[in-house]
């Protein structure tokens, strides 16, 4: 299943066999300003606590996460997951992911702008956040 098929309203009803042939999985069905979040950050949080199964995040406590547009290079860095488990259900803070990615956009456009082409930290969003096992895919447009 691909990313346009799944999203976190689709699992609930999902058998234990259904989810663990799933390789990814998107957390968010909206667009989001990077630098809404990054100059604001949680008085601007969405408050999306997300339950999807735990089968999902087994094992994991932290994504690798790169990001690449609109920059010259590749920039690696790793978040931890802010979860709860509840069994069959886990407790998403898609919120912090959401201000992670935003941060770190904000901390290099201070640090090296060099590498950013042909954009503005204000023109970035987040249109999508694809969560393959321990590696977060992020989607950005302009």
């Amino acid at each position: 299943m691909s990313h346009k098929e799944l999203d976190y309203k689709d699992v609930e009803n999902m058998s234990k066999e259904e989810l663990e042939k799933v390789k990814e999985f998107s957390l968010i069905d909206y667009n989001v300003r990077v630098i809404t979040l990054a100059e604001y950050g949680e008085k601007q949080a969405y408050s999306h606590l997300i339950y999807i199964p735990s089968v999902l995040l087994k094992d994991i406590d932290a994504v690798e996460c790169t990001l690449d547009y609109p920059l010259n290079e590749e920039h690696k860095f790793n978040i931890p997951l802010d979860k709860a488990d509840f069994g069959k259900m886990t407790l998403l803070d898609v919120d912090a992911i959401l201000l992670a990615v935003s941060n770190e956009y904000k901390m290099l456009w201070n640090e090296h702008q060099e590498l950013f082409w042909g954009h503005h930290l204000g023109d970035l969003w987040i249109e999508n956040l694809i969560l393959k096992g321990n590696v977060l895919e992020v989607w950005i447009g302009s």
